[in-house]
């Protein structure tokens, strides 16, 4: 969703979408155009539009038939096969994804049999390369299901957890109902988890860590009910629904995407992207969940883009605070030196609506003695933020006496509106900041914005809840072709 002229990115509000060209560009416009289609690859890709809608099912496999399934790289497992008498045939097709899987070469696919895995708990050690990767996949038509009730799954327990494993797709599962965790994927490189169903957790529905980890087009739902109903009292400690961490040995994972999932009804943070380099999260919708929809915690080098955050409900409000989940919260909680902090970080092109705060700085009160905890590099552009119940742009200062000063932060090309309390911007650190280009329907922000515009930007069908293309600029709005030409 965005206009590409010259190298540099024009427009205001939500990006429209173009094409390159050699040849001067027409006016930029203040607001959204139609979304594209959202892609399905697992490389990062700037033009999908989230949906609130069902995530799609995966494309079937083709099944093998034969004695010799193994070799020609298709191994079965069934809920009701078995491991010792089975051969990994479709005839005699094994029962765990954890023995099928120990049994696969390079280039191999387990396909895998509808119906429930009762007590799952499954450990898969698998490596493909990148020419021939491993695919684990529901067999055509069919629909297996982890379920863990019953399972010994204590508190970071996983139903399935991928570990020392490298290029693998798993694809087309629904796990529920989990003591512990959903799915995990831990000190591996290259793993795709994607269009999976993932509910009735205790704690963290789907994450992890490692080099090259993607979690895409997933379905996340009743998760973290470890907190249901306010259980931690706002004291902290609960999980993330969808939430990445760092590697064994303390250092920061690497190459994260989220993409395209769909998360609601959550008593954590819907997404947490955690102690990473090289971070995206983007084409996500998030609704109705705890504390904050999208939480960039200790993350450098990171792209936070086409995301539609949203509350329909106060039912999931923290008790010390009487408002819903904030839209996007940056932080370094628990920042110590050797971990990054939030730095070199794009937001862009997201659609807040009737959140706590839209977009937010917490800084980190415990961590006196690591000058370091502070944010940088921060580029806040192209976003629609309406109906907030706090502040819309809410950014604690960073004390001068002991940190370093925040630098190197804009805000340009949003469309904010200001929150219930009044607020559209507030900022600890207003040096920091240069703001420009921005449409403030409920005036101008005492810290001054050139060329900001102070109009109310008609959008073709603003509906909380309803689809994001609604927040593009209707074709009178004022706002069209008034934005500013920003540097890639």
């Amino acid at each position: 969703m965005r206009i590409r002229f010259m190298a540099v990115w024009v427009g205001f509000g939500l990006l429209a979408s173009g094409v390159a060209c050699a040849t001067a560009a027409p006016a930029p416009n203040l607001g959204p155009t139609s979304p594209p289609t959202a892609v399905r690859q697992a490389t990062p890709s700037p033009t999908a539009t989230p949906s609130p809608t069902a995530v799609p099912p995966p494309p079937p496999p083709t099944p093998r038939r034969g004695p010799s399934h193994a070799q020609r790289g298709t191994i079965y497992a069934s809920p009701t096969g078995h491991d010792e008498t089975g051969d990994g045939s479709e005839a005699r097709p094994f029962y765990s994804l954890s023995h099928a899987t120990h049994q696969a070469a390079a280039g191999g696919t387990i396909c895998v049999r509808g119906g429930v895995y009762t007590a799952a708990q499954e450990t898969i050690i698998t490596r493909g390369t990148a020419e021939q990767p491993i695919l684990i996949r529901p067999y055509p038509g069919e629909q297996p299901i982890l379920d863990g009730t019953g399972a010994d799954l204590d508190h970071t327990d996983s139903i399935l957890l991928v570990r020392h494993s490298a290029h693998l797709t798993m694809e087309g599962f629904e796990v529920r109902n989990s003591s512990g965790r959903g799915i995990s994927v831990y000190e591996s490189e290259y793993i795709t988890i994607q269009h999976n169903r993932v509910h009735h957790t205790q704690t963290r529905a789907i994450g992890g860590g490692g080099d090259h980890i993607t979690f895409a087009y997933n379905h996340i739902w009743e998760a973290v009910l470890e907190n249901e109903n306010n259980a931690y009292d706002s004291q902290g400690g609960w999980a993330g629904a969808l939430a990445s961490y760092g590697r064994e040995d303390g250092s920061p994972s690497t190459n994260i995407v989220m993409r395209g999932n769909l998360i609601h009804n959550v008593w954590g943070e819907g997404i947490i992207a955690l102690r990473a380099i090289g971070f995206v999260v983007e084409d996500n919708t998030v609704f109705d969940a705890f504390s904050v929809n999208i939480y960039i915690d200790k993350v450098r080098d990171g792209r936070f883009e086409n995301n539609y955050l949203y509350s329909t409900t106060n039912a999931y409000n923290r008790s010390d605070r009487p408002y819903p989940a904030n839209g996007i919260t940056i932080a370094n909680e628990g920042a110590q030196p050797d971990h990054p902090v939030a730095e070199d970080l794009l937001i862009r092109n997201n659609v807040i609506i009737g959140t706590g705060a839209g977009i937010n700085y917490w800084h980190y009160p415990y961590a006196p003695n690591f000058a370091g905890n502070t944010y940088l590099n921060i580029t806040i552009t192209h976003n629609v933020i309406k109906d907030t119940q706090f502040t819309a742009v809410a950014i604690d200062e960073v004390p001068s006496l002991l940190y370093d000063a925040p630098s190197g932060i804009v805000l340009a090309n949003n469309i904010i509106y200001a929150g219930r309390n009044g607020r559209a911007l507030t900022i600890g650190n207003p040096d920091a900041w240069q703001i420009s280009h921005n449409v403030w329907p409920d005036g101008l922000p005492s810290y001054g914005d050139p060329a900001g515009l102070v109009i109310e930007p008609e959008f073709v069908n603003p509906q909380l809840g309803g689809s994001h293309a609604g927040f593009q600029l209707a074709p009178n709005s004022l706002a069209n072709g008034r934005g500013l030409v920003e540097n890639e």
